[in-house]
């Protein structure tokens, strides 16, 4: 993962935020003995926003790459990534519109993307924990079945993100590629009837047929999500679980794209083994 004094790249592919959020980012990663590099014109257009994407992909001075926060506009980017070759894997940290960027970099280049909380946030102690690779285990207590299944114990590497965000994927050359895997799926302030619309397009669209299980982190906004997640839950032949903190909750757990997830429904949890990101 990382070490200390490693470089993390401060970016804002997505909505920009107040400027002072910027001096706290600093003062975190001075804490974790990390350097920083924040473009000066960190808010500046679409266009310059990307190209300090593509800067930070192919810096080898960069380790990691950690965006400022969501919002809206990370998959206007995508197009400016088109024909880029990193030769070296790097650390992308972001959730919610950031899902673009996460599933891009993990199905185009190899990546394995986390997500977990953005630059701007205060949930980030278990982040801290992963990239320093503190604890041999990861475990999410508390998960609940939401329908029957005969497998008690499913192990298979995990992808998805922000519900928005992965159904916008269908029918671009991002698209989720959920075979064999588990989908996290998380979402904020959407009605129930949106996210009914959401979760039986991609049903529609195939992206469940071929996955191992379904994980739905927090769903905040509407309290009729419940029984919609519930009542969805009941159609899918595999398993489908709730797993809170993860997503726009008052927890934020930090998830690593691409690696095994282990989902025992026996023990009610989610966990994984420290893991070692094959940065350069």
């Amino acid at each position: 993962m990382l070490k200390i004094n490693d470089t993390v790249a401060i970016l804002a592919p997505a909505s920009e935020c107040d400027i002072s959020v910027l001096e706290k980012t600093k003062a975190l990663l001075n804490s974790w003995q990390l350097n920083y590099y924040i473009p000066e014109d960190i808010f500046a257009s679409e266009a310059r926003r990307a190209e300090h994407f593509c800067e930070a992909v192919l810096s080898k001075d960069i380790q990691a790459i950690w965006c400022i926060r969501g919002g809206y506009g990370s998959a206007r980017i995508l197009p400016y990534l088109a024909g880029l070759q990193p030769t070296q894997s790097k650390i992308l940290i972001g959730y919610s519109d950031i899902t673009a960027l996460l599933l891009y970099t993990m199905q185009h280049w190899g990546w394995h993307p986390i997500h977990g909380p953005v630059a701007s946030s205060d949930k980030t102690l278990w982040l801290n924990d992963l990239l320093f690779a503190r604890r041999d285990k990861f475990i999410i207590n508390n998960i609940k079945s939401l329908n029957k299944t005969n497998k008690n114990i499913i192990t298979a590497p995990i992808t998805g993100g922000n519900l928005s965000i992965v159904q916008t994927s269908i029918g671009t050359n991002w698209q989720i590629d959920s075979k064999n895997k588990i989908i996290l799926l998380e979402e904020v302030a959407e009605p129930g009837y949106k996210v009914d619309r959401m979760l039986n397009h991609l049903q529609q669209a195939g992206v469940f047929a071929n996955a191992k299980a379904i994980i739905f982190g927090d769903f905040v906004g509407d309290d009729n999500v419940t029984d919609i997640l519930h009542d969805f839950a009941e159609k899918i032949n595999i398993p489908v679980v709730q797993c809170p903190g993860i997503g726009h909750g008052e927890i934020n757990y930090a998830v690593p794209f691409g690696f095994p997830i282990k989902l025992d429904l026996s023990e009610a949890m989610v966990s994984f083994n420290k893991v070692l990101l094959p940065v350069s």
